[in-house]
């Protein structure tokens, strides 16, 4: 049985025998040589597309040429499903937590195929949190109690000020389970000592996860030769790239940076389009043009081989409209001093998280 990519955002499953009998219903001649198989774009790696090596265009992934194709086919996709990662979860993966952060990478995950929503407990008490997670399929709780006997993953998405309340509940699956926390500050000693083991590693996402281009830094004490660290970076590249640092305090830096980051996108989108507004722009066009525009310059920074400051010199011409904003952006109170102090007061408050155990 093969997973294929739906064709309006969902993902679908197809028996080669399906695959063959809606390709003989569609009267398909049999090709002569068999087609070329190329590796989908995007965030799930096991979706695949069929070319049509001697017609040269694209063909549907559910119309394939011959039976003995499909059939190969299959055992190639069960060989590689056997070899992921994902499918060394024997238990469970639990999620405490989630809220928005939490979600994003729970929607990820499933969106992505990456693991069988089945076979993942969500933890949270909100009901109305609990119900938006529970529409993807997963098996929701509203309290640890009720959570299965054994886990192999967990992943702890709860807010930094209730980690000390709510994690010594979790340490019955020290035995078992590896830990792995995106709360805000909450550093690897403190989290070995209130789940009572040392399999633990810290992961900072940020939201974008939940359509695949997010960015996850990762840190775990390398002395502990347990950590099964391939199984959780192969988890988290689901939801976008995935970076590991040497350092755990590289992790508070990357939640100033990206873990925060989009929410000061996000802000400069608004500022844009309430600019435009008050340059005389009407509202739908004001708004379409500040996304645009930050989506356009980001795809262009990743396509091109110039920098980002190579990429501003090719727009900025002299004494022209650009040049003159930027003039004002540049100042010595303008966006890079903007910018530096808006990302160390978020790195400063992660430090203070990792200081504090007061519930607030």
């Amino acid at each position: 049985m093969v997973r294929w990519p739906g064709w309006g955002g969902q993902s679908k499953t197809t028996t080669s025998q399906q695959v063959v009998d809606r390709h003989q219903a569609n009267g398909d001649p049999q090709l002569e040589e068999p087609p070329v198989l190329f590796p989908l774009g995007g965030h799930c790696q096991r979706h695949i597309v069929f070319v049509s090596a001697n017609r040269g265009h694209a063909r549907r992934p559910d119309v394939v040429e011959n039976k003995q194709l499909v059939n190969a086919l299959d055992e190639v996709m069960e060989e590689k499903m056997n070899r992921d990662p994902s499918n060394q979860l024997d238990r469970s993966l639990i999620l405490v937590g989630c809220g928005n952060m939490g979600y994003a990478l729970l929607r990820g995950w499933v969106e992505s195929s990456s693991i069988n929503p089945t076979h993942v407990h969500v933890v949270e008490p909100d009901l109305g949190l609990r119900e938006r997670a529970a529409s993807l399929g997963v098996i929701t709780h509203d309290r640890c109690e009720t959570l299965p006997a054994d886990a192999d993953l967990i992943v702890i998405a709860l807010k930094p000020q209730v980690v000390d309340r709510e994690l010594p509940y979790y340490r019955r699956y020290s035995q078992s389970a590896t830990f792995v926390s995106i709360a805000a500050g909450v550093t690897c000693q403190r989290l070995i000592r209130l789940v009572d083991s040392t399999r633990v590693a810290r992961a900072m996402p940020n939201t974008p996860t939940a359509i695949g281009m997010g960015s996850t830094i990762i840190f775990c004490d390398s002395a502990e030769r347990m950590f099964p660290m391939e199984r959780v970076v192969w988890l988290f590249k689901a939801g976008g790239a995935v970076h590991q640092v040497a350092k755990e305090e590289l992790i508070d830096a990357a939640t100033a940076i990206s873990g925060s980051g989009p929410a000061y996108v996000f802000y400069l989108i608004e500022c844009l389009a309430d600019a435009a507004l008050k340059l005389g722009l009407p509202a739908t066009i004001a708004r379409a043009l500040a996304k645009e525009t930050v989506h356009g310059s980001a795809a262009l920074a990743f396509s091109s081989n110039d920098a980002p400051g190579e990429l501003r010199r090719q727009v900025t011409s002299p004494n022209g409209t650009t040049e003159a904003g930027l003039r004002v952006l540049a100042s010595d109170d303008g966006l890079s001093s903007l910018i530096l102090r808006t990302t160390r007061a978020a790195f400063e408050r992660s430090l203070e998280l990792a200081l504090s155990k007061l519930d607030s």
